[in-house]
C-alpha cells in the first residue's frame, strides 16, 4: 500500500465500466479533519479476481502494474474549496521476497502504529494486539540494512509500549468475561446468586471505571494514532 487515497480511481462518464466502477468498492474515502504537515495516510489493499477487474476493464493487467488515484478536497485559508488530484501507475509483484526487499520500512512502520491505534481506539484490544506482533515479523524481514534496523529498533520500544496497555486492559476484559460466564452459571443452576452476583457486578464496575481513567492506556493509543514517518524520524 501506499500513501492515503482510493484505489482505481473514480469514473465520472456514462460507460458500462464506469457504472460497474461506482458500485466495485475500489474508492476509498477518509474524513481527515484538521491536517498539519505532519498529518498522514496510508491504505492497504488487495488485487480483485479477473472476473471482478474485467467488469471494470483492469482484466489484464497492463505491465504488471495497477491504477491508482488520490483525490483530496479541501478548504484553504481563503475558505474555498479545491480538489488536488494526483494519478499514478504502480508496479506489482508476486514474489514475496521481491516485495519484501523493496519495501519502504519506516511507512510500514507508521501504517501498523496508526492501524493498531485506530483498532484500540475502538476497544479492540485483542485484534490490535495480533496486529501489532504480526507487522513484527513482517518488519523484521524486510529491514535488509543497518539504518532499517536501527529504525525497527525505535519501533520496536514503541510498539512494546502499546503491545504492554493492551494486554493488561485485555487481561481486564478477560477477568470480566469469565465472572459473567460464572454468573450466568449461578443463574441457571440456581445456586450462590445473591452474594456471588453483588461480588462480580461490584468488580466489573470497578475495573470498567479503571479503564475509564487510564491515562496511560489513551497516552499510548493516542500516540500510536497520531504517528508520522516525519514524527518517527526525529528518533532515529
Amino acid at each position: 500500500g501506499g500513501g492515503g487515497g482510493g484505489g482505481g480511481g473514480a469514473a465520472t462518464n456514462d460507460t458500462p465500466a464506469a457504472a460497474a466502477m461506482a458500485t466495485s468498492h475500489s474508492v476509498l474515502h477518509r474524513i481527515v479533519g484538521n491536517a498539519t504537515a505532519d498529518s498522514e495516510l496510508s491504505f492497504e489493499y488487495m488485487l480483485k479476481p479477473r472476473a471482478e477487474r474485467e467488469k471494470i476493464g483492469l482484466g489484464k493487467l497492463q505491465g504488471g502494474k495497477l491504477p491508482f488515484q488520490v483525490q483530496i478536497r479541501y478548504v484553504n485559508l481563503k475558505g474555498e474549496v479545491c480538489l488536488r488530484v494526483m494519478s499514478q501507475y504502480r508496479a506489482t509483484t508476486t514474489e514475496k521476497s521481491a516485495a519484501e526487499s523493496s519495501a519502504k520500512v519506516e511507512m510500514l512502520m507508521t501504517h501498523q502504529m496508526q492501524q493498531t491505534g485506530f483498532m484500540a481506539g475502538e476497544g479492540d484490544y485483542t485484534t490490535a494486539a495480533v496486529n501489532n506482533r504480526a507487522y513484527g515479523k513482517l518488519l523484521k524481514r524486510c529491514a535488509k540494512t543497518d539504518e532499517d534496523r536501527n529504525k525497527l529498533g525505535v519501533w520496536s520500544h514503541n510498539a512494546g509500549v502499546l503491545d504492554n496497555e493492551l494486554r493488561g486492559a485485555r487481561r481486564d476484559e478477560v477477568e470480566d468475561e469469565v465472572e459473567a460466564l460464572q454468573t450466568s452459571a449461578d443463574l441457571f443452576s440456581g445456586g450462590l446468586l445473591g452474594g456471588r452476583k453483588g461480588l462480580s457486578s461490584a468488580g466489573k464496575a470497578k475495573r470498567k471505571a479503571a479503564r475509564s481513567t487510564n491515562d496511560s492506556l489513551s497516552a499510548a493509543i493516542y500516540q500510536s494514532k497520531g504517528t508520522s514517518v516525519k514524527k518517527m524520524g526525529s528518533l532515529w
